[in-house]
């Protein structure tokens, strides 16, 4: 054996260097990397640090963190679907108020009409 040669190793050892060929798999994750990194950033600053958001931005310019998915129902349809989908109890709701206000104005004229006697 030769100095620099390895057991079960049986190339001839000479001065030139080794040739190596880039794995695919390794080359094809550094291009992915890159253009990972290349994406657009969001941008948006942090209330504690000060610095920008560092997520990969969406088509409207913000992460999904930021404000990158919904921007909420655009037709009437979608309108009304999301007012069901957050009715909790009505309480407040337009109705509600009118008959609260009702009968609040006929407790009134009924004391008025008890001051009355």
């Amino acid at each position: 054996m030769q100095g620099g040669a390895t057991a079960g190793d049986d190339r001839e050892m000479n001065n030139e260097p080794l040739e190596r060929k880039p794995i695919d798999r390794v080359r094809a994750r550094l291009e992915a990397l890159l253009k990972a990194n290349a994406a657009p950033r969001c941008g948006a600053r942090s209330k504690r640090t000060g610095k920008p958001c560092r997520g990969a931005a969406m088509p409207n310019g913000r992460c999904k963190f930021h404000g990158g998915k919904s921007t909420g129902p655009r037709t009437p349809e979608g309108l009304a679907r999301s007012r069901r989908a957050n009715w909790k109890h009505g309480h407040f709701s337009r109705e509600a108020k009118a008959e609260r206000s009702r009968v609040r104005a006929a407790i009134l004229a009924l004391r008025d009409l008890c001051d009355s006697i």
